[in-house]
């Protein structure tokens, strides 16, 4: 395989696609942080060239300044976390609109985050060696992608606030976002224990999420959406915080720019939907979920 040195740009955007976005992540808060200022190194918008293997280089002066920590700090943690990095693995899954009936264990697809980790302990720097497969996630993008700025998270201090805040981050445009409950724990990384409890999502995983987004700035209510008994769906509806950079930086939607004659096309395709409804608050958001996952499937998203 070609190797490439460090591919780095200064935007200090996080860019990923839907995919990459609501897969399992797999990472501690230490390895979120390498991996997420190594991301923002890269340049998204360049090709992407299969088996092409990309290093990318992070210091600990660079992880210091970015998360506010001390430099003592930042050694312990770029040294424990490259220790196991190459052992962290992706979780891709076919979300409930795609997957339907079909368990969605039975949909995983695993990926390494890296081949290969290097860490210099005299100057204290990690590179990172770019899984070939990840990479498609990560540049070549032209829709179908999120992005956020490095700022927006570096101060978060759990694992759940940051990945929920690229679950809403995705719907921006919206502000709201409403995901199927399995759908939801397998992209938060839940624990198969949780999986089994929402109280236990609820307390782990959603409450802290929203807690701390909430003292960045961030408006968010949330509701369980309950089919029966069972809670079907987590939605919620949200707002970020002022002065969060201006949506050129970002395309949530990630649709390419639409001509005249390309809405008029839009404007051809419905979205149907010929289950029966109920007059009732869970049917209504049942249906209003499907529609989501409907327009996000008939416009390509992932």
């Amino acid at each position: 395989m070609q190797k490439i040195d460090n591919i780095e740009i200064t935007t200090n955007l996080v860019t990923m696609s839907n995919a990459l976005i609501r897969a399992g992540h797999g990472l501690s808060l230490a390895e979120k942080r390498i991996v997420m200022i190594a991301l923002s190194k890269l340049d998204s918008t360049k090709p992407f060239v299969e088996n092409l293997i990309i290093k990318t280089k992070i210091t600990a002066t660079e992880y210091a300044n970015e998360f506010e920590v001390s430099m003592d700090t930042a050694y312990d943690q770029l040294s424990t976390a490259s220790g196991v990095l190459k052992k962290r693995e992706l979780v891709f899954y076919d979300p409930s609109h795609k997957r339907g009936e079909k368990k969605i264990d039975s949909t995983r697809s695993v990926m390494a985050w890296v081949g290969q980790v290097d860490y210099d302990v005299g100057d204290g720097f990690v590179v990172l060696h770019w899984w070939p497969a990840t990479m498609k996630h990560l540049m070549g993008l032209k829709w179908h992608y999120t992005s956020y700025q490095l700022k927006q998270a570096s101060a978060l201090k759990s694992v759940s606030s940051w990945r929920l805040l690229e679950l809403l981050t995705r719907f921006e445009d919206n502000g709201w976002a409403q995901y199927d409950i399995e759908d939801f724990a397998m992209s938060m990384d839940a624990t198969e224990k949780q999986k089994e409890n929402f109280a236990a999502i609820r307390r782990k995983i959603i409450e802290p999420g929203v807690d701390e987004l909430k003292k960045h700035g961030w408006t968010i209510h949330w509701e369980p959406i309950k089919d029966g008994r069972k809670v079907k769906f987590v939605r919620f509806e949200f707002k970020q915080p002022i002065g969060t950079p201006s949506q050129d930086l970002k395309d949530v939607d990630n649709k390419p720019k639409k001509t005249k004659k390309t809405a008029a096309k839009d404007l051809n395709k419905p979205i149907a939907y010929s289950a029966p409804i109920e007059d009732t608050q869970a049917k209504k958001d049942e249906c209003l979920a499907y529609l989501q996952s409907a327009i996000a499937k008939r416009d390509g998203g992932q």
